[in-house]
This record gives C-alpha cells, structure tokens and sequence, in this order.
C-alpha cells in the first residue's frame, strides 16, 4: 500500500447483506490488529485497488497492517450525508477493517465521524476489537450508537497472542 492516505470517491458503501438504506463506513484501509484469520486482508489482496484506488494496492500481509487513514474521509461524510441522508436507516463502521486503529488515538478520525453521525441523527453499528472505543462513549451514549466486541478467546486464554497478536486484550475489551 502506498504511504500516503487515500483519497477515495465514496465513503458510503452499500451494506447489501442487511438491506437498503444501511451503509457502511471503512475510515481506514487496512488493519493494524493482525487477526489470522481476517477475511479483509485476504480479500484486500484482490480489490483493494477497487476500494481504495490503483495505487493502493495491498502487496502483502506486513503491508495490510499498515493502516492508513483515509485522507478524505470527514469531508465525504459530510458530503454524502447531506445529499442522502434521508435514505439512510443505519451505518456500519467498519466492515473491512477497525474503526479504532492505534492511530486513532491522535488522529481522531472515528470520534469526527461519529461526531457527525450523531449531529445527523444517524444510527450506527461499531465493530471493534479494540478497547479506544471507550475513549468515545461520552458521542456513542448521545447518539445512537451500539458497541460490537468480537471476543475468539476467554479472558486469559494465551491463544489470543496468536490470533489476535495486535489487537486490544480480551480484559481491556470487557472492562466495565
């Protein structure tokens, strides 16, 4: 993948497995957690170029946890929601990779985001494997928000290193 940002056309992707009107928001492209058995990175070998640009072409797996932002992503958001909002049921953030990467946390591209979603009273979905989540619950408890945890180990369980190596620790995504 390039190191620069992307700059996409489109920010709202059609969600066509749960039905017309809900939308999907990826503010990243690609994935910092490192999962073994992500789906995205597999998928990202072949089409990244389709969601992100030519030149942004995902080589390799060191290269997909090369997160990065997309450039434009505040200013599609805004864009997109003022001229389809009215037709939008629900939002989806993320489904190719984590709304929350490690650089998320100076970047604050997911907060802006959902920032602008609960302003246009939109209701969203995060999916996240990732406790920075937390960081953002004052605009998720506004808004109408729900939290999604995808939890593959028990707490404690060592296999979490290996299947999950980047991501946020299964305690650290339960805390109350």
């Amino acid at each position: 993948m390039s190191s620069s940002c992307p700059m996409v056309t489109s920010i709202l992707e059609e969600n066509s497995k749960v039905g017309e009107g809900c939308k999907i928001i990826n503010p990243y492209a690609g994935c910092s957690h490192g999962c073994v058995y992500c789906f995205a990175y597999r998928r990202a070998l072949k089409y990244s170029h389709f969601w992100w640009g030519a030149e942004f072409k995902v080589l390799n797996y060191s290269d997909w946890r090369n997160a990065r932002p997309i450039g434009n992503a505040v200013e599609l958001v805004e864009k997109e929601l003022n001229e389809t909002q009215d037709g939008i049921k629900s939002i989806l953030l993320s489904s190719i990779t984590d709304a929350y990467q490690p650089l998320e946390r100076e970047l604050e591209l997911t907060r802006t985001i959902l920032e602008i979603l609960t302003e246009h009273r939109i209701p969203y979905l995060i999916a996240t494997k990732s406790d920075l989540v937390l960081r953002d619950l004052d605009l998720i408890s506004k808004g109408q928000g729900v939290v999604q945890f995808s939890i593959t180990c028990e707490p404690g369980y060592q296999a979490k290193e290996f299947w999950e190596p980047y991501s946020s620790s299964i305690e650290q995504r339960i805390k109350p």
